[in-house]
């Protein structure tokens, strides 16, 4: 008998034992992610100035007005609004269809970045070059024509107010640092209490 419950002992300690380690390396893996991304999106924050700095391609934008927001008329469901952000590809003219979202430029000396749904793709035979005509879905009208070569990418996804909470990071950095490095502090202390 003593045998038995001497068993279920070590069981019951080597199941205590595995799920404190499962969650220090959940933890350890959490507070190391956490730290390394404040660390990149500081960087990006702090020294990136460019609005078109793209890593293999893709982009990161944040949405400024409510062009694209949905309406009574237009509801799509990958409509978006101000404060959300855009995960954009770099893109050619030939991958492009009516109903896909583009980042452009008015002009091409324009360093200004709008982002708009493709309504019509024209063809102009005499040299090859394509044209499209964007419409933002909540405006009333559409833009003006755009060669393939102001478009600068293809809406890949949807980030639902992420720029806002980059704007307020911006805005209130020293409360912002003060709640992760707290946060990260209980996670630390929840870590030591278990490992005693």
């Amino acid at each position: 008998m003593e045998k038995k419950s001497t068993d279920l002992l070590s069981v019951s300690s080597s199941k205590g034992s595995f799920l404190r380690l499962v969650f220090e390396r959940i933890s350890n893996g959490l507070f190391y992610f956490v730290t390394l991304s404040i660390i990149i999106v500081s960087a990006v924050l702090l020294f990136d100035k460019t609005s078109n700095k793209t890593v293999a391609g893709y982009s990161m934008l944040g949405v400024l007005t409510d062009s694209m927001s949905p309406n009574q008329q237009n509801i799509y469901e990958d409509s978006f609004r101000s404060g959300d952000v855009l995960i954009t590809k770099k893109t050619t003219a030939s991958e492009l269809a009516v109903g896909d979202i583009i980042t452009f430029k008015p002009n091409l000396a324009s360093d200004t970045l709008v982002t708009h749904r493709i309504i019509e793709k024209k063809s102009i035979e005499a040299d090859g070059s394509q044209y499209f005509v964007t419409k933002g879905d909540n405006n009333n009208s559409a833009d003006l024509p755009i060669h393939e070569q102001q478009i600068v990418a293809k809406k890949v996804l949807i980030i639902p107010k992420l720029g806002s909470f980059i704007l307020w990071v911006q805005q209130n950095l020293l409360l912002a640092v003060i709640s992760v490095i707290s946060f990260l502090g209980i996670i630390q202390l929840i870590n030591y209490l278990i490992k005693k």
